[in-house]
């Protein structure tokens, strides 16, 4: 168990030693028959406040009709984390890492 307790030690070590950094995010709609729509953008966060101000600027400069590129959908779904007992780890460092249970225990 001692390979386990270390796996939750380091895990408990990491969430305290998170340091949180601000970000920014840019999120544009349009609407159509009065319907709203929210436009996402690819680049997800920004974490330089200059660089997400002149995307913004770019963006509402002179209200210009702005052109779509690319039109796509996605359906994502996460399996749940599984816990990490004996067996669990036994299996995830045999997929993960190609160790052994010998070498992992």
């Amino acid at each position: 168990q001692t390979p386990t307790l270390w796996f939750c030690v380091k895990r408990h070590d990491e969430i305290q030693s998170f340091q949180p950094e601000t970000y920014y995010c840019l999120t544009a709609y349009t609407t159509k028959n009065g319907v709203s729509l929210p436009l996402e953008w690819d680049r997800g966060q920004i974490f330089d406040q200059m660089v997400a101000l002149t995307f913004r600027d770019i963006v509402q400069e002179n209200n210009r009709p702005l052109k779509v590129t690319d039109i796509s959908s996605k359906e994502e779904r996460r399996v749940r984390p599984q816990a990490l007992n004996t067996v669990a780890m036994l299996k995830l460092a045999s997929t993960s890492l190609g160790m052994g249970p010998q070498q992992t225990m």
